[in-house]
């Protein structure tokens, strides 16, 4: 699903302009990015939770060149689903 498909069903949905909805989409994407980005989860009831995990520095190969290196530590966003969506996808 794309983010106009997003909002357009939100508004069928709620009553709300298609506008109203891109502004509420658009504060809550950047209100959860911030929050991860200063290293806070987010957790929404009823959907899931956006942390952030370490990725630990690890070996590995570049394929093209054969040169042996070692990644630095890094950071993903990780979203880890509520039990009932979890289930529900099942």
């Amino acid at each position: 699903m794309t983010k106009k498909e997003l909002i357009r069903y939100t508004s069928l949905d709620t009553g709300l302009s298609q506008e109203d909805v891109e502004a509420m989409l658009d504060s809550i994407t950047t209100v959860i990015g911030n929050a991860l980005i200063i290293g806070e989860d987010v957790k929404i009831t009823e959907f899931g939770t956006f942390k952030i995990k370490e990725v630990s520095a690890r070996r590995n190969t570049d394929i093209s060149t054969g040169e042996k290196r070692i990644t630095k530590i890094s950071h993903v966003v990780k979203f880890v689903p509520c039990t009932e969506l979890k289930n529900a996808v099942k």
